[in-house]
């Protein structure tokens, strides 16, 4: 289903993982949504984590596909939070955007996976911590 930038595994069972490798731009937030949507369609009440770990560059459609699939899962009340690097030039847009209000971003898969807010994020409500 996914390009070779772009992977989709379970990576537990609380967890579905798209992970991104290499750039976001040239128009692949198209893609990027693609899977992500893919994921939380098959998640089935799993945690459906987008790993931006990998990423080298984006453009501004790929901070909007996040943007809209933040929105639809909360629309359908899923868990979706994103996995970027401290202090990094996307990390810094998806706050300058307040991407960070519409979906948590943490640091490590660890963290994500316990829903342990890095220090210094706004802490976003998901529906599993709503219970």
């Amino acid at each position: 289903m996914s390009a070779t930038w772009l992977t989709t595994e379970d990576v537990s069972e609380d967890a579905v993982v798209v992970r991104v490798n290499g750039g976001l731009s040239d128009y692949r937030g198209t893609e990027l949504w693609s899977d992500l949507e893919w994921a939380l369609e098959r998640a089935e009440g799993r945690l459906v984590v987008a790993d931006l770990l990998g990423v080298t560059g984006f453009d501004i459609y790929a901070l909007d596909s996040l943007a809209q699939v933040a929105r639809a899962s909360r629309r359908r009340h899923l868990d979706f939070c994103a996995l970027m690097r401290p202090a990094s030039a996307l990390e810094q847009y998806a706050f300058s955007c307040e991407l960070d209000r519409l979906l948590p971003i943490y640091y490590s898969l660890s963290n994500a996976l316990a829903g342990i807010p890095e220090p210094g994020h706004r802490i976003v409500m998901a529906s599993r911590a709503l219970g």
